[in-house]
């Protein structure tokens, strides 16, 4: 008989092999002291163990010239996280992984599953 493994002490176990942690930051309206409401840079989540992963694919191009088709490499970079940490869509995501700390969007909405979320991530430019 298999013994059923809870979802949390999977989650928990999955997180362990996360070497990289992230920082999540929102523009969210701020009050000055004069009343006046600004834009401003909010951390809203601090030093979440998560996973950075980097995949080149082939995106395939028709080619007229040729008649053939010309293959470009595209590099997807996802980020792992557990499954009920919530990112809103335009948060900056400062990622450090291998000692490097650079800064993402997340470009899509997230892939949640039972033990983890995978979000497609795009460098970060600037604050729309």
């Amino acid at each position: 008989m298999s013994k059923k493994i809870s979802l949390v002490g999977y989650t928990k176990h999955l997180a362990m092999l996360w070497d990289d942690t992230c920082n999540v930051y929102e523009r969210q309206d701020v009050v000055k002291p004069n009343g006046a409401t600004i834009k401003k840079e909010v951390l809203v989540l601090e030093n979440e163990e998560c996973k950075l992963s980097e995949e080149t694919i082939k995106e395939t191009q028709s080619n007229s010239k040729t008649d053939g088709q010309l293959y470009t490499p595209v590099k997807v970079i996802k980020l792992f996280l557990r499954p009920d940490v919530k990112i809103k869509t335009g948060s900056k995501i400062e990622v450090t992984h291998c000692g490097e700390t650079i800064n993402y969007t997340n470009s899509s909405e997230p892939a949640v599953h039972h033990n983890h979320q995978e979000i497609v991530l795009t460098l970060f430019k600037k604050w729309s």
